[in-house]
């Protein structure tokens, strides 16, 4: 096999007007890309459909960057044309790496009509199936899985549900490494920035802001518990900010999307994930990363993540009762807190590194390169 770099072009349908940071496909692509260039063994480019934050910050990072459209548009037929220009004018064929349903579809229609493609490996990270077009999308994602030569999930509960599951693989998300630096004074900086007050148990939430990840249940574990020394801080931005500043409650501290994510960990004491639907949520990796105790529902690959009553306290989704009796089991046992942490911390050492999500698309690249 030849030991010169394999080229890989990733290929999604970013999100925009999210403010300067990424979301967490976003976060998830970045982080593969740096791991592939810095090993040596991938090239790897970025296409993205529309203008966004993640292609801005892969160019200013050196990365060949293609945008196919100067605005977002549902169905991108101009920019598919444009995608079949640059796969031709490629120095030599690609494997293409798509994410998510559109990019998936988009790039498994191309591949049907005889671009030039070195393999089509695609990627759906989970399934929010919100609304019936997003229902619709999905079905279709799944549908048209086939077509690509391997399609991978971060959830292996969901392979079930693909039609025909022979190209099917599950390869979980992981996260470049480093160890917490939440010390006395970083974690007093933390606080001050992010108005928490020091005599309270901070029990912190970090995704977009709507139902799906659980802010109606966040909002009403905080109206049963404004009695306990618990301080909510909500931090993300989506479609229910409106409806938490209205709740105006006391004992929830809203902070809106925060851009370092790391000092916001280190200002809390337990980290909450309460969504109803999940894929394998880097957020809450980040957390196991950080050794926070954690409070999380049994979403998506949650349960694959971490075992409840050892790296976490695993409820049930939608559970306000549930979830506020862990969030009071946590904060009531300082030593059972450590012990999840700690805990939490090896599972992400043993199973979430970067290198080993590296590892496994490069196997399967090459296997696309093989057939």
């Amino acid at each position: 096999m030849s030991s010169e770099p394999l080229a890989v072009i990733h290929v999604l349908d970013a999100l925009t007007g999210t403010g300067p940071g990424l979301w967490g496909k976003e976060r998830l692509v970045s982080h593969l890309m740096l791991a592939q260039r810095d090993s040596g063994d991938v090239e790897p480019a970025l296409l993205t459909f529309s203008p966004c934050s993640l292609a801005d910050q892969m160019r200013d990072r050196g990365f060949d960057v293609h945008v196919l459209e100067p605005e977002h548009r549902m169905l991108p037929w101009h920019g598919l044309v444009q995608f079949r220009r640059i796969l031709a004018g490629s120095p030599r064929p690609a494997v293409v790496h798509s994410h998510e349903y559109k990019a998936n579809v988009a790039s498994r229609l191309l591949r049907r009509s005889g671009a030039r493609m070195a393999g089509l490996v695609s990627t759906s990270h989970a399934w929010f199936d919100e609304s019936p077009a997003l229902r619709a999308y999905n079905a279709l994602d799944r549908q048209t899985a086939f077509m690509s030569d391997v399609t991978t999930v971060a959830d292996r509960k969901m392979i079930a549900r693909f039609p025909r599951r022979g190209h099917v693989q599950y390869v979980a998300n992981g996260l470049p490494d480093h160890e917490s630096s939440a010390d006395g004074q970083v974690r007093r900086a933390a606080r001050a920035r992010f108005g928490i007050a020091h005599d309270k148990i901070a029990v912190g939430f970090l995704a977009r802001t709507n139902a799906s990840k659980g802010i109606p249940e966040v909002l009403e574990a905080a109206r049963r518990s404004a009695d306990l020394p618990i301080v909510w801080v909500i931090g993300g931005t989506g479609e229910l900010d409106r409806q938490i500043r209205s709740a105006a409650l006391p004992n929830v501290r809203y902070v809106g999307y925060v851009d370092d994510a790391d000092l916001y960990r280190s200002g809390l004491d337990v980290y909450l994930q309460a969504s109803r639907i999940e894929g394998l949520s880097l957020s809450l990796l980040e957390a196991m990363r950080a050794g926070l105790p954690i409070v999380a529902t049994d979403a998506g690959s949650t349960s694959l993540a971490v075992t409840d009553g050892v790296e976490a306290f695993v409820v049930p989704p939608g559970d306000v009762g549930r979830l506020l009796r862990a969030v009071q089991t946590v904060t009531g046992d300082p030593e059972f807190a450590v012990r999840l942490g700690r805990a939490a911390r090896l599972r992400f050492e043993r199973d979430f590194r970067i290198d080993r999500q590296h590892r496994d698309f490069l196997r399967i690249y090459r296997s696309c390169l093989r057939s």
